[in-house]
């Protein structure tokens, strides 16, 4: 892949930025409806593994969802997310950009604050975000 990757911090003054601190991160992708609507899952947990390279982090965990549109509230991948990050085994949570969240700019918000809540970071690998 030779996409480059950024960093963009959502929470300021992390420990995600602090110098030398190696952080457990977990990332999260979702399969978008259809190759015109997204990247695949594949090439955003690229993005996302290669962040954490970069950056001199521990990816723990890639969560994944599918994209059966019969399903659209079954994910089983942020549910798993969301239980790493209450057992306090990450730091951060890394996608390689918000509309994997979801496309509803305030769905994202409120699972953003859902993550937040839990004490993660969001790290997203897309500058414009």
């Amino acid at each position: 892949m030779t996409t480059q990757c950024h960093r963009v911090i959502l929470d300021v003054g992390s420990n995600v930025e602090s110098a030398g601190v190696r952080v457990r991160v977990v990332g999260y992708v979702r399969e978008a409806p259809s190759l015109a609507e997204g990247e695949t899952a594949f090439a955003q947990s690229e993005h996302v593994r290669r962040w954490a390279a970069d950056a001199g982090h521990h990816l723990i965990a890639t969560c994944q969802d599918g994209r059966d549109p019969t399903q659209p509230l079954g994910r089983d991948g942020f549910r798993a997310l969301l239980d790493i990050a209450r057992s306090g085994s990450a730091d951060a949570l890394v996608v390689s950009d918000l509309s994997v969240l979801s496309p509803d700019k305030v769905m994202q918000e409120i699972m953003l604050d859902h993550v937040r809540g839990l004490g993660l970071t969001i790290v997203s690998t897309n500058e414009a975000d």
